[in-house]
């Protein structure tokens, strides 16, 4: 089972919600545990609304940022992949991009981002088709490269952080490497 709740809050906001379901079934009589002793009536129901209102209102960010994809990406597993140091150079393939993880790119948030797919390598440049950070340090001045590159060159990070909001249709991410492919 796949819950898309990403943060403490969201957890809370779950619990509270489940809790606050179960006390307005409670305070109408249409459950009774034994164990737990509830009373019925009206005292119990409202606070039953009240919890799952509260805990409707903590995951409503949940959902606001939760995206769908058609195609979840296959994970790659890290403990069988080597990293490259930032001074070690992979060759580079036929570049494939497949996935970026995660989905959807936030704006005013630096976050780091993995692409997943083929013939990636330290020199491949990535850009995006809006006013943003790209590079491999979010300390440093933006420079267009990845942070970290597999030795097999099928995934690698970048720190992005567009500072304008993409249009409805989303926004373009270019990966090339040196050879042009």
């Amino acid at each position: 089972m796949n819950i898309p709740i990403n943060s403490v809050m969201g957890y809370i906001g779950l619990a509270l919600l489940v809790f606050g379901v179960f006390m307005v079934l409670a305070g109408f009589d249409v459950i009774s545990i034994q164990q737990v002793t509830v009373k019925k009536g009206r005292k119990t129901w409202v606070l039953g609304i009240v919890f799952a209102l509260l805990g409707i209102w903590l995951l409503l960010p949940e959902f606001g940022t939760s995206t769908t994809t058609t195609a979840s990406p296959t994970a790659i597993p890290l403990a069988t992949t080597e990293i490259l140091q930032p001074d070690q150079q992979a060759k580079c393939g036929t570049l494939k991009l497949e996935a970026i993880l995660p989905s959807a790119i936030v704006e005013n948030e630096m976050r780091e981002y993995k692409l997943i797919g083929a013939g990636f390598c330290g020199d491949t440049s990535i850009s995006i088709a809006t006013l943003a950070f790209v590079g491999n340090d979010p300390q440093n001045t933006p420079n267009g490269l990845p942070s970290k590159v597999s030795s097999d060159g099928t995934w690698m990070t970048v720190y992005l952080n567009p500072t304008s909001a993409p249009d409805q249709n989303g926004v373009d991410v270019q990966v090339k490497n040196p050879d042009g492919n």
